[in-house]
């Protein structure tokens, strides 16, 4: 199914498959966005600082995360990946005619490496597929688990910069 900006299919659940879905996020799961920010980025939570202060930090960063990405991708839509019916991670799309563009795709621990953001990532690509443009992301170059993924997926690299890459699928009717 192709989502198209502006369309109902943005406010509908997609079921990608029998156990696979994505749902908008609404601000009631502000907590799984949190927890995500958290587990993606360790180096924060092993930081000495009192229980409080830690709190604190990674909620005033992951506020500053979501502005950004309001301030840079002002027309993206912000997904719930749910598994059998649990959520299982978010994603952060943004589409104009020239690309589609995932921001951001994570998963709490107990769904990583099961194959749910592989599922999610070929859906994107049937999405670029059926609209005949170039799904685009950028990935921190020390992720080299992510890295793999996105090469065995066919993603190729576009531009680098000293910390990160920007990667393309391109459908063969693109390329």
């Amino acid at each position: 199914m192709s989502v198209e900006p502006g369309t109902d299919d943005l406010t509908s659940r997609q079921q990608l498959t029998a156990e696979l879905a994505l749902w908008p996020a609404t601000d009631t799961e502000q907590a799984l966005g949190l927890q995500l920010f958290a587990d993606s980025r360790p180096f924060l939570t092993q930081l000495p600082l009192p229980a409080a202060q830690l709190e604190l930090l990674l909620r005033q960063q992951y506020q500053l995360q979501q502005i950004s990405y309001r301030q840079h991708y002002p027309t993206a839509w912000r997904w719930t990946i749910g598994w059998q019916g649990e959520a299982a991670g978010q994603l952060w799309l943004d589409q104009n005619a020239e690309r589609l563009h995932l921001i951001d795709i994570t998963l709490l621990r107990p769904y990583q490496a099961r194959g749910v953001g592989t599922q999610v990532l070929q859906w994107l690509q049937q999405q670029a597929l059926l609209q005949k443009i170039p799904l685009q992301l950028w990935v921190e170059n020390q992720n080299s688990g992510a890295l793999r993924l996105y090469q065995r997926l066919g993603f190729a690299e576009q531009q680098s910069t000293d910390s990160h890459r920007l990667l393309a699928w391109l459908p063969a009717s693109v390329g």
